[in-house]
């Protein structure tokens, strides 16, 4: 099975899932019988076509490109462990920032952040 976020749900359903939307590719036999012994557990399960699912899913066509910072990550782990890789991330804005947002969604309920978009916008 190969699993995903949805990201042509928009195209799809012309709308928003606040708490996400998934795909699942099933590749086997061992796949479909899994697939159909959790289906019920799901609120929304819909069936989709191979072109359907793989709209804005590249990874379903081809594997995701390997980022330019992976080397420099397995070096820095290599050289100065862990620890110091951490805190070289931990440290820059970027990181920061995503660490906030994370935050922010997670503890924020949706529609008291609609409300503040709303306000500040």
């Amino acid at each position: 099975m190969t699993i995903g976020d949805f990201w042509g749900s928009w195209s799809k359903y012309g709308k928003r899932f606040d708490e996400g939307i998934s795909v699942v590719g099933i590749n086997s036999d061992k796949g479909h019988h899994l697939s159909d012994s959790i289906a019920d557990m799901f609120d929304f399960n819909e069936v989709l076509s191979e072109s359907e699912a793989i709209v804005s899913n590249d990874n379903f066509t081809h594997p995701i490109k390997r980022p330019g910072e992976r080397a420099d990550f397995y070096k820095g782990v290599f050289e100065n462990g862990y620890r110091g890789l951490w805190e070289k991330t931990y440290f820059t804005k970027t990181y920061r920032k995503k660490t906030l947002s994370s935050i922010y969604g997670a503890l924020v309920p949706a529609k008291v952040r609609f409300f503040i978009r709303n306000i500040l916008s």
